[in-house]
């Protein structure tokens, strides 16, 4: 085997842990602040980002999921920041533009504290955290649908890549329907049912963690691609 042989065998290898890893990210995060927050505060949180706001205890001892939520994310924005797409000249937006993009939403949504409803001041914090909130899961959703469907031969896929483009545009689907309610959730509902629903049945927390899981599931069936 030559040098050239076993350095792009070392490449593709490295992409498919990578993705693997952005997959396994994504789809353990939810379960992890779930039952984190369960186990150590009692409680779930509102949302997924509401994590953040829990802290460790100062009586004795705890993880703190808030630094759990903060980090899985970096690590998460990280990756999609380095990530390295096919590029074509033809394409108008480069697989690489819109991973950088979702990498530094991720980032500023681990920064930016979602409102704890307390102050003018944190209003508009929350507000702005909401937006790069939903930029990353529209890039995210994007991925699914445009990025991962993409192919060199239009029209004459393996059966493989038709089974996976299902896939990829089911999580896409899946993904889109969590936002929009989660939008209607938030803007569309009168402020008593939106209360019921988001502090008492946790809607926003499932809608999110439904479209975490799913970004997860399709980075991990990349990762499979044969």
């Amino acid at each position: 085997m030559n040098d050239q042989t076993s350095g792009a065998k070392l490449i593709v290898l490295s992409q498919v842990t990578f993705r693997k890893a952005l997959g396994i990210l994504g789809m353990s995060l939810p379960f992890i602040l779930l039952i984190g927050g369960l186990f150590f505060d009692q409680k779930i949180g509102t949302s997924i980002s509401a994590y953040y706001h829990f802290g460790p205890s100062a009586e004795a001892y705890r993880p703190a999921m808030g630094d759990v939520f903060v980090g899985v994310l970096f690590l998460i924005g990280m990756a999609l920041i380095f990530y390295q797409g096919y590029e074509k000249k033809d394409e108008p937006i480069s697989d690489s533009l819109v991973a950088t993009g979702a990498g530094i939403c991720a980032i500023a949504v681990a920064l930016i504290p979602t409102d704890d409803k307390k102050t003018m001041f944190e209003d508009i914090i929350g507000d702005i955290h909401m937006l790069f909130a939903a930029v990353f899961f529209v890039a995210l959703t994007y991925f699914c649908w445009v990025i991962f469907t993409r192919t060199d031969k239009p029209g004459n896929e393996s059966a493989g890549k038709k089974k996976r483009n299902r896939i990829y545009k089911a999580c896409a689907v899946i993904m889109a329907v969590a936002l929009v309610l989660i939008a209607v959730v938030l803007t569309l509902l009168s402020d008593s049912m939106e209360t019921r629903l988001v502090e008492h049945y946790y809607a926003v927390f499932w809608l999110e963690s439904i479209a975490i899981f799913f970004f997860g599931l399709a980075w991990w069936t990349k990762a499979n691609t044969s």
